[in-house]
C-alpha cells in the first residue's frame, strides 16, 4: 500500500506563494485601470484581461486555478506563470519587476488580506 505523505510548506515557500501572488494581483489591477481608462476615452480593448473570467478565456486555465493563484493557495508551475503573463499582456521583465521589489512585510500584508477575506466567507457559509 502506496501512503503519500503532504510535507508541511516552509515559511520561505509560503511567503513565495504569496510573492507570485500579490504581483499577478498587481499586474491584473494595471490591466483594470487601462480598462477604465480606456472606457473613459472610448476605446474598447477585447484583449486586454480585466478579470478572472478574461483571463481564463485569454489562458485556457480554469477560474478556479487563477483564483488559487491570485489567493496565494497554489504553488505555480512555470506554464502557469507563462499562460497568464501572456493572457494578461505582461512580459516576465514586468512580473520580475513586482518580485523583486515587494518587501517581506508588503507580502505578509497581502497574506493577512487573503486569510482574512476567507475567514469572512467561510462565516458567511456557517450562517
Amino acid at each position: 500500500m502506496l501512503v503519500l505523505f503532504r510535507m508541511q510548506k516552509t515559511k520561505e515557500q509560503v511567503l513565495i506563494q504569496y510573492k507570485y501572488a500579490l504581483a499577478f494581483y498587481k499586474l491584473l489591477t494595471e490591466n483594470k485601470a487601462k480598462a477604465s481608462e480606456n472606457k473613459e476615452k472610448g476605446i474598447d480593448n477585447l484583449l486586454l484581461a480585466e478579470s478572472i473570467g478574461d483571463l481564463s478565456s485569454s489562458s485556457g486555465l480554469r477560474k478556479a486555478t487563477i483564483s488559487y493563484v491570485l489567493s496565494g493557495l497554489s504553488d505555480v508551475k512555470a506554464t502557469t506563470i507563462d499562460k497568464l503573463l501572456e493572457a494578461l499582456g505582461k512580459s516576465y521583465a514586468e512580473f520580475a519587476f513586482y518580485i523583486d521589489n515587494f518587501s517581506d512585510s508588503e507580502v505578509l500584508d497581502y497574506k493577512k488580506s487573503k486569510e482574512k477575506e476567507r475567514a469572512n466567507r467561510a462565516k458567511k457559509v456557517r450562517k
